[in-house]
C-alpha cells in the first residue's frame, strides 16, 4: 500500500512565452525539486472572485507536474516523479502531494 505525503511549499514561478509555469519547488526544509515537465493544470472557473470569498477552503489551482530531486520516503536518493501541488481559499499557500 503507498502512502502520499503532503508538504507544505513555496512555488517559483517563470513566465515563458507569456504563461506563467511552476519552475522550481521548494520545502523550506532544505529539499527541493527541479519541475521538468507541466503534465496537467486546472483552475477554479471563478478564480477572482472565488478566492475573496471569507471562508472559503476548497481548491482553487491544481499543476500535475513531474520533477526531479528527493524520492518519498529516501530523500538521499535523487529521481524523477509525478506531483501535484495545488492551493487553496486564497492562494496564499501551495501544497505538494508525493506519492
Amino acid at each position: 500500500m503507498s502512502r502520499t505525503v503532503v508538504r507544505r511549499v513555496t512555488v517559483t514561478f517563470e513566465v515563458s512565452d507569456g504563461a506563467e509555469r511552476p519552475t522550481w519547488v521548494d520545502d523550506g526544509g532544505g529539499l527541493a525539486w527541479h519541475v521538468k515537465a507541466v503534465i496537467g493544470y486546472w483552475r477554479h472557473p471563478d478564480l477572482g472572485r472565488y478566492r475573496f470569498v471569507p471562508g472559503h477552503r476548497a481548491e482553487a489551482q491544481r499543476w500535475h507536474l513531474t520533477v526531479v530531486g528527493p524520492l518519498p520516503g529516501r530523500p538521499s536518493l535523487i529521481g524523477e516523479q509525478e506531483v501535484v501541488l495545488r492551493t487553496f481559499g486564497e492562494g496564499m499557500s501551495w501544497y505538494m502531494d508525493l506519492g
